[in-house]
């Protein structure tokens, strides 16, 4: 859940609604997805997009949220092509993380792919003959404890490269690689994995909902952990 990317998505929508009975009925459209986005934030549910176990997303994801999907897809292609940033980086042995990347930017021998992005689908290049893990979410915003908790209790005794990534890299796959870091015990504390992974991948910048998850997964991480030496 992120409240004010919901109110603002919300209020977006709402306005456009307005401009779309004064100016025609054309910006119903875009009117209608920016609504349910500002929902799908309040909610803390990405399903609005669609985005398939496969990476694919569902027809009616696409139709319904087209007029946001396309300025996200303008917005991406244009920083990848002037952003100077590393497509990725290896931000603890053998894990790393990045934006959507294309089967040429993969880091060499990657075996899984572990896609976070909820508005973005998987090239199916990138997935043919690797592992994939899809956990679509919202970008800026967080999965349910429950979620991450999985994912990293799937990730932390992996041996084979993993390329974790949202849409740039920054927020949703970072949040996954700290909580990792600190499972894997190559950080003692939240802040000490941030900074060790902004040392790899100065960019990255978690949310507030992103940062008090992990603290959260962290906390019911070790008492599993303990439960499980008692």
């Amino acid at each position: 859940m992120n409240l004010r990317l919901a109110l603002t998505f919300i209020l977006l929508g709402a306005l456009t609604a307005v401009a779309a009975v004064l100016a025609g009925g054309f910006l119903g459209w875009p009117a209608l997805s920016m609504l349910l986005l500002g929902v799908g934030y309040a909610r803390g549910d990405a399903r609005v997009f669609g985005k398939q176990p496969d990476g694919t997303r569902a027809w009616y994801g696409t139709v319904v949220m087209a007029p946001y999907l396309i300025i996200v897809w303008l917005v991406w292609k244009i920083l990848r092509w002037t952003r100077r940033e590393d497509c990725c980086n290896e931000v603890l042995p053998g894990a790393f993380i990045g934006r959507r990347a294309g089967t040429a930017e993969l880091p060499d021998r990657t075996e899984l792919i572990v896609d976070l992005t909820a508005e973005l689908w998987e090239s199916p290049g990138v997935r043919q003959n690797r592992d994939y893990i899809c956990l679509p979410i919202l970008d800026g915003a967080a999965p349910t404890a429950a979620e991450l908790i999985a994912l990293i209790t799937r990730l932390v005794n992996e041996k084979r490269i993993l390329y974790i990534h949202c849409a740039e890299g920054h927020g949703r796959a970072a949040m996954t690689a700290v909580a990792l870091m600190i499972a894997r015990g190559q950080a003692d504390s939240v802040d000490q994995a941030i900074l060790l992974a902004k040392q790899k991948r100065p960019q990255i910048h978690l949310s507030r909902p992103q940062k008090a998850l992990i603290e959260k997964t962290v906390r019911e991480l070790r008492i599993l952990a303990h439960q499980t030496t008692v």
